[in-house]
């Protein structure tokens, strides 16, 4: 039995049910569906539409609660090489992806890498929106972690700060 990509219901059904079980912290069983959703989309030979990022990124998700870094940061890197003309740089699925980078980064110890996404997030939307956002106040936030890991506390106690 092939999943049909092509069938909107059946996607959004595949979705949520791979969600729940992911809520239920069943995340081998999530990261199955997600993955064979995936493999449906490239035996299909489906660009890079909202489902098939959606799905990317719940992928990178599941592998990151199983700490799967290295695989985790492959797919978000794969989510941030999508050419800007299919989302936009702006795009919530590609602000989400790259913030979410920057906690994989942290998590396998790469805090300047962590800092300097975390910091180009801010400095793309910060300018337009200041922290009207959710994501550009959460970044800027999270961008205080990796330097309070590097050991520049006074950087990052400031940064803490501004977003009170």
């Amino acid at each position: 039995r092939t999943l049909d990509v092509k069938n909107p219901h059946l996607l959004c059904l595949r979705t949520f049910r791979g969600n729940v079980i992911m809520s239920q912290c069943r995340y081998s069983e999530a990261e199955t569906i997600f993955q064979e959703m995936e493999a449906a989309y490239v035996a299909e030979m489906v660009d890079d539409t909202n489902d098939r990022v959606r799905n990317r990124l719940y992928l990178a998700d599941v592998l990151t609660d199983q700490d799967k870094y290295e695989e985790a940061k492959k797919t978000h890197r794969q989510v941030a090489k999508i050419p800007r003309p299919s989302l936009g740089k702006e795009h919530k699925y590609m602000v989400r992806s790259i913030k979410d980078m920057g906690i994989v980064l942290r998590q396998l110890g790469h805090y300047v890498e962590s800092e300097h996404i975390y910091r180009e997030i801010v400095a793309r939307s910060e300018d337009k929106n200041r922290f009207k956002h959710r994501e550009t106040l959460c970044s800027y936030s999270n961008s205080a972690f990796p330097l309070s890991d590097l050991g520049r506390f006074k950087e990052a106690r400031d940064i803490k700060q501004r977003c009170l």
